[in-house]
């Protein structure tokens, strides 16, 4: 009849072996995993240059509001003279929205 183990191992050797076991796979799966290579990769770094955007402070006569005359006449020529100086409100606003597009496109 064998003795009966009562749960303690030698602790001599086992965790030498356990220890050499574990490098042997290791080592054995890296040879089998480089062998399967056909051909060798090169991979190179590429710099590429992202264009950063640059952002400009609006001139203070581009960024003013836009006044708007108030129409205070009676007659059908004060009423004349409000779409004159209505018109000229309208262009002077266009105008600084022309020049705030301006600002935004690139110099050729």
């Amino acid at each position: 009849m064998r003795p009966v183990m009562t749960g303690r191992r030698r602790a001599t050797s086992n965790g030498l072996t356990s220890a050499l076991r574990r490098i042997a796979m290791v080592t054995f799966i890296c040879l089998a995993v480089s062998a399967c290579a056909k051909e060798r990769v090169i991979t190179r770094t590429q710099i590429v240059e992202k264009p950063v955007r640059q952002y400009v402070e609006l001139p203070s006569q581009l960024t003013k509001a836009c006044t708007m005359p108030q129409f205070m006449g009676l007659t059908y020529g004060d009423a004349v003279e409000y779409t004159t100086s209505l018109q000229a409100a309208f262009i002077a606003c266009a105008l600084q929205i022309k020049g705030i597009g301006e600002l935004d496109t690139p110099p050729d």
